[in-house]
Order: structure tokens, then C-alpha cells, then sequence
């Protein structure tokens, strides 16, 4: 039997009238006027014949014109496994069981609820076992958004993995902890300059981080013309954790403490302009959070937004303190302060009883004494002095190289028992060499190449190169200890 109605479109077909019919096409409304034709369109490369086309076409002969003029393609989402998401496996994620969170039994209930067969339901029961053994914990919706976008979207695949979400929470504490930070600092009184501008009183380390944040807006601004969300979301994380909070606010600790209150109101000027040009930033990708952040800074006055959504994006037109040799310099002082606290953690000591050199060309020597206090700062030992390449280094030390001409050396003698160290060093060698041994054994064994699966081929390289890594650290370790 044949039934037609004259109301019923082909679902393809009365999609392919979106961009123009909910503009309200046929008449030529206000809105049609305003919004069609539009500029980009986002979809699933699976459906570009049944829907792109559909609308280029309809558009086109309906309208005279075409609906958009570019189209970003995204990626098929998978599971962490690269499996394609599925009921009968157990691993489809429902957004809102990320955002709101979820027991492992109220998951099975899901699936017990469905119109799966009883067959397929215990398949997928055992998938969830397997991939969320305690449920999934409550991430809110900021995680999951900045999660998303943090992945490759222009890539064909897209491995979806809970635990990116997780990490992410993290990150959005970070954010809320550093901005309690900024705030405690600034106090009730503080009010913000109108527009930032220099006040002479800047060091070195306010140079560097206000160029780092110039570094930050252009990159965001060529990415998002890009469309490479996942290049701002990866640069906004980093300029937040490894810049903002691990260093700019650890040398910001000394002077609230040091009680300059001209270095004072420079800091907080740079800290509050930071915090809300950031905010500004990763507005698109964590909408909650920083709204709800930037309600509690004190504005600026003048055209002070009342939201941060209608707040305009940051461009670099608007920043022009980028100082690429000035960043340079400073990721020596994050090179040395990182291999400090290696040392102090290799050898069980406490970092306020190290004592530590720097070996630089004599030309640079007044340089490197002016970026000892942020060594300082960062490393929190006891002390640290610049010394040229002509003078001599004391017996004892743990010694490295940072950059050409650059060394770092760390007296280590008369603070550990050599001998007890090299004998639990030696302990975790040999610990270390039979895993090596084992994975060697496994990776040339017969059929290895053409039976196992690339990612776990992989994975085995991933891990046979830490492993490495690993004994070459404790044998220079050994070598050092012996010389004491």
C-alpha cells in the first residue's frame, strides 16, 4: 500500500533548507537579510554528499545564493580504545553522565533499560566494567567543552578518553586557585587602571610574562583563523600552568613579602591584567567559569562589559610587549631551576640546604646574577651565585650542562652517605635492567612484528625508551656518587 502526504519531505531534502528556511524563507524576513548567507559551516565529513551538498544546491537555486563559504570537517568520535562508540559495547558516553557524574551500577542500569538483547546487554555491562571500573566522576560541563576542543577535530579520528576530562577538572581548579591567589593579593581596596599601561617600575620578570601573555593572544588569534581549536586550548593550558602560576606567581610571593609597596602595585597591575585578559581567552572554551570569575573582578571602569560573553577577544594589536630574547633567558632560569630540584630529588635532599653555581661566559655574568633571584624564587634553596667559566669548581658537586657555555653545579658532598646512595641506586638498576631485558625479550620474539598490533607496538617503544632514559639517569648517577 502506497500513502503520500504532501507535508512530508525527504528528511535529507528538508534539511538541506536549514540555513535559509529557519530564516524565514519564502519571505524575505529581517533575518534572512541579516544572517543568510552565513560564513562557515561545521559537520561530520560522513554526511558531506547527503547534507553539504543538498544545501549548496538548494541554496543556490532557491535563494541565488550559496548558504556558506567555507566548511570545517570534523573527525568520527571514538572511545579511548579507537572504537567506534556503540550500544552493544558498553561505550557510548552520555555527555551529561561526564558533566553531572555517574555510578558504575546506575551505568548498568542504563544499559538493563534499553532495547538491547539480553545478550548484548551483558556484553556491554562487561564494557563498562572494563572502561569505567568506578563509574565516572562528576567533571561539570567547563571540563568536558575544553576537553573537546583540545582534540584535533580536523583529524579523522577522535579518541574520546574520560580521564582527559578528569585532567581537565584539575585544570579548572588550577584556574579558580590561581584567581583566589590574584584576588587575595590585590584586596578590597584595589582598583584597576582604566587601560594598562607601563609604569617604569617593572622587572624583568614582569616583562617576561607580559611578553609570554603577547605570545599567548597572537597564537590564539592565528589559531582560531585556522579553525586549530586544539592549538589554543593546548597554548592556554600552558601559558596558565608552566607560566602564569609556576612561575610569574612563585616570583610574585617575594615581593608581596618583601613589602616594596611600589613593586606591590606593579605586581598586582600586571597580575590583574594577566588574570583578565586570560579570562577573556578561554571564555569560548570554559563559558562557566570564567563568567563566573569575571563577576568578581573589580572593572575597570569606562565601557566595562557587564559580561564577559559580549566582552571583546583579545588581539594582538592590543599587546605589543613580546620580547623574544628576554623569554629566552628565562627558560634557562626554568632549565636550571628544574634540574635543581631533580638533584635535591635524586639525592633525598632538602632544597634549603643546597647550595648551587652557575657556570657562564664572563660577558654574561652580571646578567646571570640578575636572574639568580628568580632561580631562587623557583628552585627555593638555600643559595645561588653566577660565577664566570674561568673560575674553579668545587669537589663534590653534581654537575650539569643547560646550554652551550652553561653549566649548572650543585655541591652534594658532605649533605649524603655515598655509599648507602650508590647501593640503592645499584638496587634500582638491576630492578630496571630485567624489565629491559624482559621487554627486549618480548619485542624480538617470534611473530612479535607481524602478529602485533601497531598501537602496541607502540606502546612498547614508548615505554622501552623511558625505561632507557631511566637506567641512563641512575648510572650518571652512580658515576657522580663514586667521585665524592
Amino acid at each position: 500500500m502506497y500513502f503520500s502526504d504532501e507535508d512530508v519531505l525527504d528528511t535529507w531534502f528538508s534539511s538541506a533548507l536549514f540555513p535559509f528556511s529557519a530564516m524565514g524563507w519564502p519571505d524575505q524576513t529581517s533575518d534572512l537579510e541579516k544572517y543568510y548567507p552565513t560564513d562557515l559551516l561545521e559537520t561530520g565529513s560522513d554526511i558531506l554528499f547527503f547534507w553539504v551538498a543538498r544545501m549548496v544546491m538548494l541554496g543556490k537555486t532557491l535563494t541565488g545564493k550559496i548558504p556558506f563559504s567555507e566548511v570545517l570537517l570534523h573527525g568520527i568520535l571514538r572511545d579511548a580504545h579507537g572504537r567506534k562508540m556503540s550500544k552493544s559495547l558498553g561505550n557510548v558516553i552520555n555527555p551529561m553522565d561526564v558533566i553531572n557524574g555517574i555510578s558504575l551500577q546506575d551505568l548498568h542500569k542504563q544499559v538493563e533499560e534499553s532495547n538491547l538483547d539480553p545478550a548484548e546487554i551483558e556484553k556491554a555491562k562487561a564494557g563498562q566494567r572494563e572502561q569505567f571500573p568506578e563509574g565516572i566522576r562528576e567533571c561539570g560541563t567547563d571540563a568536558l567543552r575544553f576537553t573537546l576542543c583540545s582534540y584535533n577535530i580536523k583529524a579523522h579520528e577522535i579518541s574520546m578518553d574520560v580521564g582527559h576530562v578528569t585532567s581537565n577538572r584539575h585544570f579548572c581548579n588550577k584556574i579558580w586557585q590561581a584567581f583566589k591567589f590574584v584576588q587575595n593579593h590585590l584586596g578590597d581596596e584595589y582598583k584597576p587602571e582604566q587601560q594598562f599601561k607601563l609604569s617604569g617600575e617593572e622587572n624583568l620578570i614582569d616583562h617576561w610574562v607580559l611578553s609570554r601573555l603577547c605570545h599567548v593572544v597572537g597564537l590564539c588569534d592565528e589559531s582560531f583563523r585556522t579553525y586549530d581549536l586544539h592549538q589554543v586550548a593546548r597554548i592556554l593550558q600552558s601559558f596558565w600552568i608552566q607560566d602564569f602560576c609556576d612561575v610569574y606567581l612563585e616570583c610574585a610571593k617575594s615581593v608581596f613579602h618583601g613589602g616594596d609597596e611600589k613593586r606591590i602595585g606593579c605586581t598586582q597591575h600586571i597580575l590583574y591584567s594577566c588574570l583578565e585578559t586570560y579570562l577573556r581567552l578561554i571564555s569560548p572554551f570554559m563559558p562557566f567559569i570564567s563568567e563566573e570569575l569575571f563577576q568578581r573582578l573589580p572593572p575597570r571602569g569606562g565601557d566595562w562589559p557587564s559580561s564577559i560573553c559580549v566582552a571583546s577577544y583579545p588581539k594582538p594589536a592590543q599587546f605589543p610587549w613580546q620580547n623574544s630574547d628576554l623569554e629566552d633567558e628565562v627558560e634557562l632560569v626554568k632549565a636550571i631551576s628544574t634540574r635543581v630540584l631533580s638533584v635535591a630529588q635524586e639525592y633525598h635532599l632538602k632544597r634549603k640546604d643546597l647550595t648551587a653555581m652557575v657556570k657562564v661566559p664572563s660577558n654574561s655574568l652580571d646578567r646571570f646574577s640578575e636572574l639568580s633571584e628568580y632561580i631562587l624564587a623557583l628552585s627555593r634553596i638555600g643559595s645561588l651565585s653566577a660565577i664566570s667559566e674561568d673560575e674553579p669548581v668545587p669537589e663534590g658537586c653534581v654537575s650539569t650542562a643547560i646550554a652551550p657555555a652553561i653549566e649548572l653545579h650543585v655541591i652534594v658532598k658532605g649533605q649524603i652517605d655515598s655509599e648507602k646512595e650508590i647501593a640503592k641506586l645499584q638496587k634500582k638498576l638491576t630492578k630496571l635492567e630485567k624489565k629491559i631485558e624482559k621487554l627486549q625479550g618480548r619485542i624480538s620474539g617470534k611473530g612479535y612484528s607481524e602478529g602485533t598490533p601497531e598501537d602496541v607496538k607502540s606502546a612498547h617503544k614508548d615505554l622501552m625508551l623511558n625505561l632507557q632514559v631511566e637506567q641512563d639517569r641512575i648510572v650518571r648517577a652512580i658515576e657522580t656518587l663514586t667521585k665524592l
